[in-house]
């Protein structure tokens, strides 16, 4: 490589779309970072436009902590782009894994929110805020890099794509970009919230099998929670990645004010409302943001949603490149209403050549035959038609885009319910970390000893789960008591409840289990407390029992939640947990794990049931049942880890 001018000394850095150098600036002596933009042929973007314009923002964005542009040009059909050469190499990605201290991450959210309000006022939107972009100087500071994918939000319409499409890393992208909606400095900050929560936890909030899933992640999951020393900065964080943007940051003057707060020990001042209203309940706060995933029907055992492999790669060892024939898919519309699939218009990309590895096509395809779920529903209308959706995804230089991804339309083309619920496993409470002493010195001998757990925070379903919900799933109801939608399953045994979460976790994309006996108990027990019954101590306000149940089972949450807003934990229906079973607690694990070993041919289940007499309905009370054997006595609810 030459470029006139300069001498070049060797590369320190590439990727699919350029690489970069170091160099000597000859005339003023003087080392110099070289980025030069690799050739692309038949590539149906403007990459070179997109280099160009990356030096023009930068060009205009004089600011300490954002990177310094000394020259651009061509030359030999190469662009190339001269910039201020920091010498450690170092991204905040490399801090990361090997730890980065609280006050560390505040300061560099600090730099990069400066960086980020120059740029805002200008009207520019980076887009692609994640470790990767942000480097060091030798002095420790802060250097916000690669403005390749920003855009100007000065025009009328802040949509900075087009129709349909997204750009971004999933891993970072808010939720309106996501869904190719309008963006702003907001999304900017949603992205710099989520960097903030990978400083401080040492992993990014949201992970998934992939991209498509994990974008959707963004749009639905809740914020997660900080937990440790670093609880205390849960309100920025929940002000930062807020998922509506009316609620989120709308500007870097705020996160600057607040982490000064912060640094000087006073409350954050604008986040502060937000966390208000979240710390009144959180768990159903939580819960509330939550929206299905996926609701797609499965043929036999096979998923109905398959990530194709990474089309041909063929590589050519001497060049150390990879050739990639790629269609990509467009018009993703579909005519549900005429009952027919949708008609896809599809563009042959020629051949690009490109470093192994980076640039990659990858399609995926979406088949679902739909019917009706519910036998409630109230249209009651069958569509017998195959309906395609088929996905294009471009990964390029590590920068994804999705091409006609209308989050929203999709959901209703493949029959999602969009609503903010769980529509197969109701709501689901946050359980808080804590300590507790589990078993009854005085109960049973199977409740002894007592000895203390820890529990990790996780997520617990508000009612057992019901009839309506086991159809969902199951598409049969095998309850002995029948219709009563809301009333809980029953008449499942354990290995049952397996294949419910099996195809549950399909069909949604998310992992749900059943809890632990330890996490059953202290979730019971309003967070580990000394209660008789689940709640409390007077069985007729909380529990479905022998008593007043008149022989059946009941819709769930009739009557009174415990501490932490669950319902019927006493009575209704016996629930199963994941241990197996022991006689007694010697040996039983202490971090609130399921206890796996034993004889595991019996599973435990708590709680009490509809049939039971009070002192079954005991906070600390065990039974036992073979895990192949249903009753009418049982049911269940769902559990979920927090990340």
């Amino acid at each position: 490589m030459e470029i006139p001018g300069y001498e070049i000394k060797g590369v320190i850095g590439k990727g699919g779309m350029a690489r970069v150098y170091l160099a000597l600036h000859k005339a003023l002596n003087r080392k110099v970072a070289i980025k030069v933009m690799n050739r692309q042929d038949g590539v149906d973007f403007d990459v070179n436009d997109r280099f160009l314009r990356e030096a023009r923002i930068v060009a205009n964005l004089n600011h300490p902590n954002i990177v310094t542009i000394h020259d651009v040009g061509e030359h030999d059909g190469h662009n190339y782009l001269v910039m201020e050469l920091l010498p450690s190499g170092e991204t905040l990605k490399d801090k990361i894994k090997a730890g980065v201290d609280s006050q560390y991450a505040l300061s560099i959210v600090r730099q990069v929110a400066t960086a980020l309000k120059v740029a805002h006022e200008k009207n520019i939107v980076h887009r692609d805020i994640k470790p990767d972009n942000i480097m060091f100087r030798a002095d420790g500071s802060v250097v916000l890099m690669d403005f390749g994918i920003a855009r100007s939000v000065d025009s009328a319409a802040t949509q900075m794509t087009q129709a349909g499409l997204i750009i971004g890393t999933p891993q970072y992208i808010s939720p309106e970009q996501a869904q190719g909606k309008n963006i702003g400095p907001y999304s900017d900050i949603y992205s710099l919230g989520v960097v903030f929560y990978e400083m401080l936890m040492g992993k990014v909030p949201y992970t998934a099998d992939t991209p498509i899933a994990l974008v959707l992640k963004h749009i639905s999951e809740p914020v997660p929670d900080l937990t440790g020393d670093v609880a205390v900065y849960q309100p920025l964080l929940d002000r930062m990645m807020a998922k509506g943007r009316e609620q989120r940051y709308s500007n870097c003057d705020d996160i600057i004010a607040d982490i000064d707060c912060l640094g000087a020990g006073k409350p954050a001042v604008h986040a502060t409302e937000i966390f208000s209203t979240a710390a009144v309940d959180k768990a159903k706060s939580a819960a509330e943001t939550m929206s299905i995933v996926a609701d797609i029907d499965r043929a036999g055992e096979q998923s109905a949603l398959q990530e194709a492999e990474i089309l041909s790669t063929a590589a050519s060892a001497g060049a150390g490149t990879a050739e990639i024939q790629a269609t990509e898919i467009f018009n993703t519309a579909a005519s549900i209403g005429a009952g027919k699939p949708s008609v896809h218009a599809v563009k042959q990309l020629n051949s690009a050549t490109v470093d192994k590895g980076r640039e990659k096509v990858v399609k995926l395809a979406v088949k679902k035959k739909t019917h009706p779920v519910s036998q409630s529903k109230a249209s009651g209308t069958k569509i017998n038609s195959l309906l395609w959706i088929t996905l294009g995804l471009l990964i390029a230089g590590g920068v994804y885009i999705f091409v006609d991804v209308d989050m929203g339309k999709l959901k209703t083309l493949v029959g999602l319910d969009a609503g903010p619920v769980y529509s197969r496993v109701g709501r689901l409470i946050s359980i808080p970390d804590g300590s507790f002493k589990m078993g009854n010195s005085s109960g049973d001998p199977a409740e002894n000893p007592v000895h203390n757990v820890r529990i990790n925070g996780f997520r617990l379903g508000e009612t057992e789960v019901t009839q309506k919900q086991w159809q969902l799933v199951m598409g049969s109801n095998t309850s002995y008591f029948k219709g009563c939608d809301d009333c809980p399953v029953d008449s499942v045994s354990w290995n049952d409840v397996q294949s419910f979460l099996k195809k549950l976790n399909k069909q949604t994309g998310l992992r749900f289990r059943l809890p632990s006996e330890a996490e059953w108990e202290y979730a019971c027990r309003s967070g580990g407390k000394d209660e008789k019954y689940c709640g409390g101590d007077d069985e007729g306000k909380l529990a479905w029992y022998g008593d007043n149940s008149n022989e059946k089972t009941h819709s769930v949450a009739q009557k009174q939640a415990n501490g932490l807003g669950l319902y019927d934990m006493s009575g209704n229906v016996w629930e199963w947990t994941q241990d197996c079973w022991h006689d007694s607690y010697n040996g039983a694990p202490s971090n609130g794990q399921a206890w796996g070993t034993g004889t595991c041919a019996q599973s435990v289940l708590r709680g009490g049931s509809w049939i039971g007499v009070a002192g079954g309905l005991s906070s600390t009370g065990r039974f036992r049942s073979s895990a192949d054997k249903g009753n009418r006595n049982f049911g269940f609810r769902v559990a979920q880890d927090l990340n």
